[in-house]
């Protein structure tokens, strides 16, 4: 989820009136939303409550989130098998660390069948609605792959480019992540050997989840280092240039691949060196890579 959506949630929840209980609770993604479900114990469909939903992120401070819609707020009837609070996250928050939820459910009125009657009766006068005293329950449900947005960050893999086929990368795949790589490359010419590294870094953004599927964008900058060693004299040469990269990152499961462009600046001093190919360092390179998310 918007995901992807860090680290696995905690849930509590906190619950019931008049000997009745929160059960079966079940949390799991849906697209770019959680989805809380539930039970109400011994509840009829005479039965109204006013069920409210907090959270807190991080040990923070509660608070209560507007992008909800299904069974929460007033006058929810009860009597139905199973309750469903959907809550667009990201609409909310930026990203999504360690959650603690709780409802909270109160019955605010019984309503009692009108009785059949052969003639006119005065009716009863209507009872107070009755607040009962609440009680809380913790409950920590098992969450298994996929149940939070970012439930796997982290990622490490092998990342080159048809110019610079050889290197690494490692970084963050949150809402808003970061990652840092090497690639390296060697052209043999006729008179010289070129070999260069680049290290670069960048952001990632999160675009889309859907299921065990998500996707984030990147971007970043990266500066190379080029050495020339002629192979007849012995003498050395070096030059420096500049890359942009962009892409997309793809996880699913437990896998990660990314797809994007090298483009290469400030080398017109690299042209001066009799390389052979030298076509192959020119004009914008495909970049490409497969890791692990964790």
């Amino acid at each position: 989820m918007k995901q992807s959506f860090l680290s696995f949630f905690l849930f509590s929840l906190a619950l019931t009136v008049s000997g009745q209980t929160v059960e079966n609770i079940r949390v799991e993604p849906d697209g770019d939303h959680i989805r809380i479900s539930y039970r109400i114990g011994a509840s009829l469909e005479s039965h109204l409550y006013n069920v409210s939903l907090q959270c807190s992120l991080d040990g923070g401070e509660r608070f209560t989130p507007e992008a909800v819609e299904g069974d929460v707020g007033a006058n929810i009837r009860g009597g139905k098998g199973i309750y469903v609070i959907r809550w667009d996250v990201f609409k909310d928050v930026e990203e999504v660390g360690d959650a603690e939820f709780f409802i909270k459910v109160d019955l605010v009125k019984a309503v009692e069948p009108e009785p059949v009657v052969s003639e006119p009766v005065k009716p009863a006068s209507e009872p107070e609605p009755k607040q009962e005293q609440q009680t809380y329950q913790r409950a920590n449900p098992t969450v298994g792959t996929g149940a939070t947005a970012f439930d796997r960050k982290a990622f490490l893999g092998y990342s080159g480019s048809t110019s610079s086929p050889y290197g690494f990368n490692i970084g963050l795949l949150k809402n808003y992540g970061f990652y840092a790589g090497l690639r390296a490359g060697m052209l043999e010419g006729t008179w010289y050997n070129l070999v260069w590294v680049i290290p670069s870094a960048g952001l990632t953004k999160h675009l889309m989840t859907r299921g065990s599927y998500r996707m984030h964008a990147y971007g970043g900058v990266g500066t190379s280092y080029a050495v020339a060693e002629e192979s007849i004299a012995g003498g050395t040469y070096s030059y420096n240039y500049f890359t942009l990269e962009t892409g997309v990152e793809n996880v699913i499961g437990k896998f990660c691949f990314h797809l994007g462009l090298e483009l290469r600046a400030n080398q017109s001093e690299l042209q001066t060196i009799p390389v052979l190919n030298y076509s192959a360092l020119s004009g914008p390179a495909f970049a490409f890579g497969v890791g692990f998310v964790f």
